[in-house]
């Protein structure tokens, strides 16, 4: 693989890993901010997903003098990547957990009221 395709395959990655963001999504929809918080974690998820199978089939030969910087350049992706999926995990738990505890209040005072 020659430097120039390298290099712009890597800035193409970083920016299509930017665009996964939690943060970008909410921000290209903000109107389904509080309806569908859990569908922007899920596409999220999905498209770090594909882009680490994506950055992993990108290699560089052993041989290759410049194999230890993009190495480490690739590593620093790909753990990023694997953090942003932890954090959507912990993110689609938490609002799993608040769905569940507000259907239980509604639920404890519509049952409240009707025996009231």
């Amino acid at each position: 693989m020659d430097l120039e395709h390298l290099m712009k395959a890597l800035y193409d990655l970083f920016q299509l890993l930017k665009l996964a963001s939690l943060d970008s999504l909410t921000a290209s929809s903000p109107s389904d901010l509080n309806s569908g918080s859990l569908q922007h974690l899920r596409t999220s998820t999905d498209e770090l997903r594909r882009l680490k199978r994506e950055l992993q089939s990108q290699r560089v030969d052993r041989d290759d003098v410049r194999y230890d910087i993009f190495k480490q350049l690739f590593d620093i992706l790909e753990d990023d990547i694997d953090v942003r999926l932890l954090n959507n995990r912990h993110l689609e738990a938490i609002i799993e957990l608040n769905r569940a505890k507000v259907a239980s209040v509604f639920m404890s005072g519509f049952t409240a009221g009707a025996t009231g």
